[in-house]
């Protein structure tokens, strides 16, 4: 194999196929280098929701074809957030559980028709290269043990959490680029389980909340057919719950609302649990998919920003390579895709971690059981940057908690404040350190 390409791509999970896929059909030269099996790219602990939106998007942008039938396990009609029958909210939201093993293996035959993108399995990659200060390729190692280089004008870290690249970059040269720090990781403990007889979760998908849970913390139920389920448990980790086991709250929980059922299977992962890195680029370089911190920081869903990512860095990859120039200023334009798609869809997630962390359970709960959050409101909330709820009506209900109130105020206010923001980020590098400033302002607020 030649050792030099346009493009190398590090990691096969969502990001990277739909990059390569993009790349191949502009006849770009290539490297995707995954260190499971060619068999197994696809496996992926997650809750195994997709959005329609994001696949309908890509056949659109890039005329690839949606999840075959044999992938798909279930279509989820409706979505709930509720906390042990003490309320229910729905979220006007639809989606599907798919197999994940069978959709990367679906994006990956796609790419194996492109002669110009080569895939290197069994491989892991060990550290960049970097020479006169300039990222230029990757060291691997292949499943002998044997070591290589490969070269090329851009590297792209899809490597998920580990990132592995995007780790070992020096801060010097890439002074935009920050790490995830542990309190903004959240660990997940996942099962799919058979029950006994028909489910009563059929075409749902829920988040609810539950008192074995350290906060800020959730437990989904997605229906994967009509007795199997895929289910789990994450939460964000911080001093008072870093200690703590998912395996052992997810099993207190299956047993107490599925005592009959059968594990199938049962794996635990960590994602990211904040806002997108304030920057994914650098000179030679991008961050796509959980790398970049993409996903949803409330339910930790990153399998559709995942995708997109694909799209939009090859789409900057494509423009850069035909001007020959791979600065961070040419590739500045995926920054700003990125911060406004996904960016604000995190807000409201981040002001809840604020408020779970900070305050019990039992207060979340009385906003919902009392009226002071409505379904109406959870609806404007989600899609109605405008939205301004009538505070005076909703102080009068709660005028046994009006702290409460306050804080409720608070947390909407900061999550607003944070959608505006990401929706402005700055379209040129230059004015970036202002823009970080006031993020990282508005991230620090407490409630």
């Amino acid at each position: 194999m030649n050792s030099s390409f346009d493009v190398i791509i590090i990691g096969a999970g969502p990001a990277g196929l739909i990059l390569a896929y993009s790349l191949g059909k502009n006849r770009l030269k290539a490297l995707l280098i995954e260190q499971k099996p060619m068999e197994l790219i696809g496996e992926k602990t997650c809750g195994d929701a997709l959005g329609f939106d994001r696949t309908e998007e890509l056949k659109d942008l890039i005329q690839i074809e949606e999840p075959n039938p044999e992938v798909i396990c279930a279509i989820l009609e409706t979505a709930h957030l509720s906390s042990e029958n003490k309320f229910e909210i729905s979220i006007p939201f639809q989606c599907r559980t798919i197999n994940r093993l069978k959709y990367g293996q679906q994006l990956l035959k796609n790419i194996q028709q492109f002669s110009t993108v080569s895939i290197l399995t069994e491989t892991k990659v060990v550290e960049p290269i970097i020479t006169n200060d300039k990222l230029e390729g990757v060291v691997i190692r292949n499943k002998e043990g044997k070591k290589s280089k490969f070269y090329a004008k851009i590297i792209v870290d899809c490597s998920g959490y580990t990132a592995i690249i995007r780790k070992q970059l020096p801060s010097n040269l890439f002074p935009k680029i920050n790490q995830v720090g542990r309190e903004e990781t959240i660990v997940s403990c996942r099962e799919i389980i058979q029950t006994k007889e028909e489910h009563s979760f059929q075409k749902q998908m829920r988040i609810e909340l539950h008192p074995e849970l350290p906060p800020p913390g959730y437990f989904w139920i997605f229906s994967k057919g009509k007795k199997k389920l895929n289910i789990g448990v994450g939460w964000l980790i911080n001093e008072q719950n870093k200690k703590i086991k998912p395996s052992v709250i997810l099993e207190k929980i299956r047993k107490k609302i599925f005592p009959e059922c059968t594990v199938i299977k049962h794996d635990t992962d960590l994602l990211p649990g904040r806002l997108p890195l304030y920057s994914m680029v650098g000179d030679n370089f991008i961050v796509c998919g959980d790398a970049a911190a993409l996903a949803n920081p409330i339910n930790g869903e990153g399998h559709g920003p995942a995708l997109i990512s694909g799209y939009y860095a090859a789409s900057t990859i494509i423009s850069a390579l035909e001007r020959e120039d791979f600065s961070e200023r040419s590739l500045w334009k995926y920054n700003v895709e990125i911060w406004k798609k996904f960016g604000y869809l995190g807000s409201m997630g981040i002001a809840i971690h604020k408020f779970l962390k900070k305050y019990p359970i039992s207060d979340f709960e009385y906003l919902f059981t009392n009226g002071i959050i409505t379904q109406e409101d959870v609806n404007n909330i989600l899609y109605d940057l405008g939205y301004k709820p009538s505070i005076f009506n909703k102080f009068i209900k709660a005028m046994k908690r009006p702290k409460l109130m306050l804080r409720l105020v608070r947390m909407i206010l900061i999550a607003r404040k944070i959608e505006k923001l990401c929706l402005s980020y700055p379209t040129e590098e230059k004015d970036f350190n202002k823009w970080k400033r006031k993020m990282v302002k508005l991230e620090l607020r407490e409630l």
